[in-house]
């Protein structure tokens, strides 16, 4: 949970970083930029199956459990699919990835979320991505104040 609790940017007020990916990522067609992002996942689940789940690797100034930092990925991606399709009648992630991010945002929580959400609402909600309204707020009682739990 280290890794999200001192995220990268958090030491960037100014979110030069943040900045930067996103000049990068408009100078690509999607198409073009769907396929260099499948070719790095390719990249690194190959690399994932060749070591120990418990090697650690260095990451933005991070030391990551391999598992760990895979269920790291898996929780970016999930999260930015969602911010891809929320809007749109397209499909959310797939459950699997959802339960990792559920996973990952209960992991930050201290506890599991609210049971009577979907994955998706607590994925939105949790954070931030979906503002609270009067009924998340009683769900989630003086918890609430604690979100997001990372943007």
């Amino acid at each position: 949970m280290t890794y999200w609790t001192d995220a990268p940017g958090r030491s960037d007020p100014e979110s030069r970083g943040l900045r930067a990916t996103r000049t990068i990522a408009s100078a690509y067609r999607l198409d073009a930029l769907q396929i260099v992002y499948l070719e790095t996942l390719q990249a690194v689940v190959a690399l994932a199956s060749r070591v120990a789940p418990s090697a650690v690797a260095v990451t933005q100034g991070h030391g990551l459990r391999v598992d760990d930092l895979l269920a790291t990925l898996v929780t970016e991606a999930g999260l930015h699919h969602l911010d891809f399709v929320v809007h749109l009648a397209a499909p959310v992630p797939a459950a699997e990835t959802l339960a990792v991010v559920r996973c990952t945002l209960d992991g930050l929580f201290g506890h599991p979320g609210p049971a009577d959400w979907d994955d998706v609402t607590w994925a939105l909600v949790g954070t931030g991505r979906q503002l609270l309204g009067p009924r998340e707020r009683a769900a989630l009682g003086a918890d609430a104040d604690r979100l997001p739990l990372l943007a």
